[in-house]
């Protein structure tokens, strides 16, 4: 790329030189006056000064054009890391190894354009270890609303979260919700089944305590 920045400017310094020679011979002046400002040069000087500022032009637009298309090819070259390592990540969830897991689908995340899905991969690997604080902290960098795709799949995620960390109390309300959103979805059906026998569990507890 300098190679051909260097061979720019020599032609460009080239073309100026031999148009200063042409016009050599027909020597005259300009006047500008703006104001009390007066400004006045050779018809040789604002040839060559224009020549130069047209070239320089064409060279910055052309470093512009350049530096878009290395832009372009770094934001592909991230979008590609991310989809290997997600892929990597899948495949140890696929081995039953969820802390490598969890570990690249938080290391792919900023280099995707989708990183909530990451995140939310990387919550699900951290539940399968029984790591609910790691699971809240994913969540928490998501930022879900109810027009989004992964609304749901975010819903269930703390919902899993309020009924393993939180009294039944508290966890009723959000798989109620979930129950009105999506009755039949199996993930949901499953909560709202734990959430039942908890319930029996607590109330035996409670006879059994009496």
């Amino acid at each position: 790329m300098m190679r051909r920045l260097m061979v720019w400017l020599m032609m460009l310094l080239g073309m100026v030189a031999l148009i200063a020679y042409l016009i050599r011979p027909y020597q005259g002046s300009i006047l500008v006056v703006v104001g009390s400002y007066r400004l006045e040069s050779s018809l040789v000087t604002v040839v060559m000064l224009w020549l130069l500022l047209w070239g320089v032009l064409l060279i910055v637009m052309h470093l512009l054009r350049k530096l878009l298309h290395l832009t372009g090819w770094w934001r592909r070259y991230r979008q590609s890391r991310a989809q290997v390592q997600l892929h990597a990540a899948l495949l140890k969830v696929v081995e039953g190894d969820y802390l490598a897991a969890e570990k690249g689908f938080v290391r792919s995340a900023p280099l995707s354009e989708q990183p909530d899905l990451h995140y939310l991969l990387a919550a699900e690997a951290a539940r399968q270890q029984g790591n609910w604080l790691q699971v809240k902290r994913y969540l928490s960098q998501i930022s879900g609303t109810p027009d989004r795709p992964d609304w749901l799949a975010l819903q269930i995620s703390w919902a899993r979260v309020q009924l393993a960390t939180q009294p039944i109390t508290l966890s009723m309300p959000s798989i109620n919700a979930l129950l009105r959103l999506a009755p039949q979805h199996p993930a949901v059906r499953q909560l709202a089944s734990q959430l039942e026998q908890q319930a029996v569990v607590k109330s035996d507890l409670s006879c059994n305590a009496l």
